[in-house]
């Protein structure tokens, strides 16, 4: 069924009455937000004139007003991140009942930092989360996926010198993504003797893997990724021509993509695939089917990889 197909029977299964219930609660959040701005207005007119009155310097009264409303923004923030993941708790799950049975929903779990490791897709993360894990069966294939947002913490050291000729030194930490996007698992059905990592462009850092670059006879395929495996033979098993056409294909509908092949499983890491992409969006009413037609189909779409991959079709046998 089609996602809108799938909304209508979900709603008549009281899908509707759910939605119903969070769409007054939506309005009832919004109504508060905007008395919480125009307590905020009030507050920073009355500080302002206070100010003004005795004569304090402007800069401190600049100061004082932006500390009021970004106080107000994160209260604000905060009250419509809660409105987000009641809206996901509650309408989710029971789309899922109706358009993929079996499968179940966290909103705030993710795929484990081990599982995220053992990929060899990327180095180990100093800081790893993320959230809205999916898991199920779809047709013969077990799968789950998430949001993943992992992160590696560096430090940059500069030295400045004064006029009299002394140095100080001062060390700064910071964080850079090693990757934000959807992470996705599914079950191959073969065990692999080795790893094979097929990226998309040139690689980057490659984890530690003991691996070499695989030369594929394919150009198209090649032009688009570049393959590494520990074992060569097994690699040019795997990758057959009806499986690199499938993963350009995939490659078009999620945009850059990093896939390994390890144990029995294939990593998927697609780094541009929206990572607001489960959320609602405040602005419209909850009970309006577009809002749950948008949500279902970007789930479909990441289900949907099984078949872009024909995982069902069970050519090799696990041993």
């Amino acid at each position: 069924m089609t996602a809108h197909e799938c909304v209508a029977d979900a709603w008549q299964s009281g899908l509707g009455a759910i939605v119903s219930n969070l769409e007054q609660h939506r309005l009832q959040v919004l109504q508060v937000n905007r008395k919480i701005m125009l307590w905020l207005g009030g507050v920073s007119l009355v500080v302002a004139g206070w100010m003004l009155a005795t004569g304090l310097h402007w800069g401190v009264a600049l100061i004082t007003l932006f500390v009021i409303f970004v106080i107000g923004a994160v209260i604000i923030t905060r009250r419509k991140a809660k409105l987000a993941v009641l809206f996901k708790t509650e309408a989710i799950p029971e789309l899922l009942r109706t358009a993929l049975p079996g499968f179940w929903y966290a909103g705030s779990r993710c795929v484990s930092d081990v599982e995220f490791n053992n990929s060899s897709l990327f180095i180990k993360p100093d800081r790893y989360n993320g959230k809205d894990y999916f898991e199920g069966t779809h047709g013969k294939t077990r799968l789950h996926f998430s949001l993943v947002h992992a992160e590696e913490q560096y430090e940059t050291t500069t030295t400045d010198t004064d006029s009299d000729g002394h140095s100080t030194t001062r060390t700064e930490e910071h964080w850079r993504d090693i990757f934000k996007g959807l992470f996705f698992a599914a079950d191959f059905n073969k065990y692999f003797n080795g790893c094979t990592l097929v990226r998309t462009g040139k690689a980057g850092i490659l984890s530690g893997l003991n691996s070499s670059m695989v030369k594929l006879e394919d150009s198209r395929f090649s032009q688009q990724f570049t393959v590494y495996s520990s074992d060569q033979v097994e690699a040019r098993y795997l990758l057959t021509p009806r499986m690199m056409e499938r993963l350009m294909e995939l490659k078009a509908s999620l945009g850059s993509i990093e896939l390994s092949f390890v144990g029995s499983w294939v990593y998927i890491a697609a780094g541009g695939f929206p990572y607001n992409a489960f959320e609602p969006d405040l602005k419209h009413p909850f009970n309006d089917p577009v809002q749950l037609e948008r949500t279902l189909g970007w789930i479909f779409l990441v289900v949907g990889i099984v078949e872009e991959l024909d995982l069902n079709t069970r050519i090799w046998t696990k041993r």
